[in-house]
Order: structure tokens, then C-alpha cells, then sequence
């Protein structure tokens, strides 16, 4: 279409006009389209990079839990030794792909642990080392833990007298 040409109507130079200011409006509104996405794109990323992040330390907190709940299940025992309760821990996490961890059982003789005294384990590892993040920048520096604790069902009484 051109803008002015002889024998043209009036209708047909007001559709011309209706056209071109159409077609401005239109590159206005992309260039907000494009400012607003250019705005809300790092905050929804860093949205979604952080429920990425803060849903691995929650899987990677349930298993150290369970991995502690079925060690301390073997360190209650009258059989146990730190290396049966060591491998039933390693098992557990090393089937979830967490290597860098640390094991602490209290009482740390478990021979001399009285029946029905509380018997500890705890099972941690830094999250940096389980992240899915190359840069985990929510929970660097934080340390995962799980915890269980059971009364020992076996062992010497502490009443003097009972049974073992």
C-alpha cells in the first residue's frame, strides 16, 4: 500500500494510517515482551535452580536417615561390630551415589554398652559433594546429616543383678 496516491480514497487512506500505527503499536509491545522476559528470566531461573537444589538436600537428608536407621539396627545387636555397622551404611549409600561421608557410632565400644543404654549413629556428608549443581550456590558450605538412635538390646545390665 501507499500512503498518498491520486485517486485515492479517504477510507482507503485511513486503513493505511490504521495500518501503520497497528504495526507500531505491535514493535512496542515486543520490545516490552522482550524487556519483561530479559527482567523475569533470572529470577524464575534462579527459582528453579533453587528447588532443584533444595529438593536433592532433602532426598540426600532421607537417605542418610535410613542409611543410619538400618546401621544402628545392626549396632543394637550383641553381634555387632563397627564394620558390620560400617558396611550395612556403606551399602545404603553407595547404592544413592554418596561416596564423601563421614560414620560416627557413640557409644564408640559397643561391647561395653549397657542393655537398654541409647546406641547412636550418626551419618554425614557435605552437600557439595551430593549436589546436581555444578556450582551449588543455595547450600554451599552446609552439612547433611542423619541420625538414629536405638536402645541396645543387648549387652551387660546396669541394674547388678538382671539378666544379659
Amino acid at each position: 500500500m501507499v500512503w498518498c496516491r491520486t485517486g485515492t480514497s479517504r477510507e482507503q487512506r485511513g486503513r493505511v494510517m490504521l495500518w501503520r500505527m497497528n504495526l507500531l503499536r505491535s514493535r512496542s509491545i515486543q520490545g516490552a515482551a522482550t524487556l519483561e522476559l530479559a527482567v523475569t528470566a533470572p529470577i524464575l531461573l534462579a527459582i528453579f535452580l533453587g528447588i532443584i537444589e533444595f529438593g536433592r538436600a532433602i532426598m540426600v537428608q532421607h537417605t542418610l536417615e535410613e542409611a543410619a536407621r538400618a546401621a544402628c539396627r545392626v549396632a543394637i545387636l550383641a553381634s555387632a561390630t563397627t564394620d558390620k555397622i560400617e558396611s550395612i551404611a556403606s551399602t545404603t549409600l553407595s547404592a544413592a551415589g554418596i561416596k564423601d561421608y563421614t560414620i560416627t557410632i557413640e557409644p564408640a565400644v559397643l561391647s561395653q554398652a549397657c542393655r537398654w543404654s541409647p546406641v547412636t549413629v550418626t551419618i554425614s556428608t557435605p552437600y557439595s559433594s551430593v549436589s546436581w549443581l555444578p556450582l551449588p550456590r543455595f547450600l554451599d558450605g552446609v552439612r547433611l546429616q542423619g541420625q538414629c538412635t536405638m536402645p541396645r538390646e543387648a549387652g551387660t545390665t546396669n541394674d547388678g543383678g538382671g539378666r544379659s
